[in-house]
């Protein structure tokens, strides 16, 4: 794997696209389109998750798995039709590639499953949301030139909405680097607000938010938690509890040594970003005193997570 740096301009967060009911709605005709089954059901995690960017065996075990690239992009849109294809924006329904071709990268691997292929396992409990992220990258790249600019490094992005209002969402990101190694490690933005939080300048606004990071033999791995807390400081009304659905959608950030904005891979966001009404939603399910809520995504999983080690 490639080991560069790149200096960066600036990003256009949110695509233009047709503004449409999303298809992909709750989650439920992608899993089933990928063979898990169900929608996007969060289960309860009753043994936290050690975050050392390791996924120990039966770690993620029962946690909603799902998976996305431009492979799935590619299928999905042939059965749904595209909302945009051209270089650098092609969109159907819930996915879209902003992915770029890179000097620094193998031609034979640009925009394929081997540039940027997400695998996420999610669970919760009553402090966090926890998420395992790895990731097939043909180059890893993490420096950037703007402390604000999370989408100048490789990582992630989620945007996460409770429904308080149109712009009253969360932005969390997570640079794949160690947490610490520099103050950009976590990126927190309260959209409607427009307040900003670097890890690297203040841990404790954080409220416990964190993560583990680790170079694989393709790509890399996060292991996270997002506060629970950290949200509530600015969306007081959500109520962590089973039963309990929320907006969210995913950025895969994959810049390959390219100044200005490098590129990213979309998920979940229906069919026009800029509107949290489309983004798919999120369940949580299970937890004390609830009965197990079965979850046929969490066997493939486990298959997958076995698979790709």
């Amino acid at each position: 794997m490639h080991r560069i740096c790149r200096t960066v301009g600036a990003l256009t967060l949110f695509a233009v696209a047709a503004n449409a009911a999303s298809i992909m709605g709750n989650g439920a005709p992608y899993q089933e389109y990928k063979g898990f089954g169900g929608s996007f059901n969060i289960p309860y995690m009753s043994k936290k998750p050690t975050l050392d960017g390791k996924m120990a065996a039966g770690e993620w075990d029962g946690t909603l798995y799902t998976e996305w690239g431009p492979s799935d992009l590619a299928a999905w849109g042939a059965t749904y039709g595209f909302v945009q294809n051209e270089p650098g924006a092609v969109r159907a329904d819930g996915i879209m590639s902003q992915l770029l071709t890179s000097a620094q990268e193998d031609p034979s691997e640009g925009l394929t499953d081997l540039d940027s292929y997400s695998r996420l396992w999610a669970g919760w409990d009553e402090e966090y949301f926890y998420e395992a992220f790895k990731v097939s990258d043909s180059v890893y790249d993490v420096t950037g030139t703007q402390d604000a600019g999370f989408w100048e490094r490789d990582g992630f992005f989620i945007q996460l909405d409770f429904g308080a209002g149109m712009n009253n969402f969360m932005l969390l990101a997570f640079s794949a680097m160690p947490t610490g190694s520099a103050r950009y490690s976590i990126y927190g933005w309260f959209y409607e607000r427009q307040e900003v939080h670097f890890y690297g300048d203040a841990p404790e606004d954080f409220l416990g938010t964190n993560s583990g990071f680790s170079l694989t033999d393709d790509g890399w791995l996060l292991e996270t938690r997002a506060s629970w807390a950290m949200m509530n400081k600015y969306i007081p009304d959500f109520v962590v509890k089973s039963g309990v659905e929320f907006g969210n959608c995913y950025h895969t950030l994959d810049p390959d040594g390219d100044e200005g904005f490098g590129g990213q891979f979309q998920f979940a966001s229906g069919k026009n970003q800029g509107d949290p009404t489309e983004w798919a939603r999120w369940t949580l399910v299970g937890g004390p005193g609830v009965s197990a809520t079965a979850v046929e995504s969490s066997t493939w999983g486990n298959l997958k997570q076995i698979l790709s080690e």
